[in-house]
């Protein structure tokens, strides 16, 4: 089902968890999102809210995105919102805000290995950087997706794609 998170369609007390998987970075008040999923859970419900660590121990989301910048002679820019979360204890805060106990926060590294490089590289600029690429001829496109390949170099183990991940996970449970 999708819904506001700030507003969820669900009565009181019905779920024995819940979970939020790179979400609520992105509702204005996260404390209102966490509160909507502390009233749906049951009592002693679970919950498990995950956001994406700082950008800068991201690689997934800032070599395509340098290389892609580079290419066009672009500013980078800002950091994207998905990383506003990434401080740690800051998700912790929220859902002790949100009146959940027993919070617990953990950082969570992990590779993910890609074995068709030219697929990944492929899916990624048509998916996030459909501006950048729609009106690229195919030699255009091959060029910027050599450029990405590229930038991927320092990390490759084996001649193997590793892209390290980092991320923050909290758990709390709702009382009676």
């Amino acid at each position: 089902v999708g819904a506001d998170m700030a507003s969820l369609p669900f009565e009181n007390n019905v779920f024995d968890a819940v979970t939020c998987r790179f979400g609520i970075m992105f509702p204005k008040n996260k404390v209102t999102a966490a509160l909507e999923a502390n009233r749906v859970l049951k009592t002693n419900g679970r919950a498990a809210i995950i956001v994406w660590g700082d950008y800068e121990e991201n690689p997934a989301f800032y070599v395509p995105r340098r290389a892609v910048a580079k290419y066009h002679g672009l500013s980078e820019g800002p950091t994207p919102s998905r990383h506003a979360m990434s401080a740690p204890g800051t998700l912790k805060e929220i859902m002790a805000k949100a009146g959940f106990l027993d919070v617990e926060e953990r950082e969570l590294r992990y590779k993910n290995r890609v074995n068709d490089v030219d697929n990944y590289v492929t899916r990624n600029l048509n998916r996030s950087f459909t501006k950048e690429t729609e009106n690229m001829t195919p030699i255009e496109f091959a060029r910027l997706k050599d450029k990405v390949i590229s930038a991927w170099q320092p990390f490759f183990e084996n001649n193997v794609l590793q892209v390290p991940n980092y991320a923050r996970l909290a758990l709390g449970s709702k009382s009676d």
